[in-house]
């Protein structure tokens, strides 16, 4: 049994920043949409792949958008956004925490909001016409 408590206690940083990254990260609609779109990335990173399919791809991505905006109500996930990633950052140890998110500190003081204001102004992926747009180059 203690060999067991000993691994738990090892594991247990990791199991509470994958939930935490799964519920509070992943929570926010904005960034679970932009995490989907790591399939479509790999495909154009692979060099044998037809330009025709990857095309075929991008008009996916279009209509999946279509899906997405339906429903999207930008006001509502920047709060979502703000009180996830301030939740995230009282309880991951800052070890664990990406290094993206010490920007946060660097460039707002501390400040989620202020965060969350220049992500969702500076984000293509928070307009479904931004989305379209670039989707459409492909």
């Amino acid at each position: 049994m203690n060999d067991f408590e000993h691994l738990y206690k090892e594991l247990s940083p990791f199991s509470k920043l994958n939930d935490f990254t799964s519920e509070a990260a992943m929570g926010v609609e904005l960034l679970s949409y932009v995490n989907g779109l790591h399939s479509f990335v790999a495909l154009c990173q692979r060099d044998s792949v037809a330009d025709s399919t990857i095309a075929k791809s991008a008009l996916k991505q279009i209509e999946n958008a279509k899906g997405f905006f339906k429903n999207y109500y930008l006001p509502a996930d920047k709060k979502t956004f703000i009180a996830m990633i301030s939740l995230f950052r009282r309880n991951v140890p800052d070890s664990m925490q990406p290094l993206y998110l010490k920007t946060i500190d660097q460039k707002y003081g501390g400040d989620v909001a202020k965060y969350a204001d220049f992500v969702y102004s500076k984000s293509y992926f928070a307009s479904q016409g931004n989305v379209e747009t670039l989707f459409t180059k492909f």
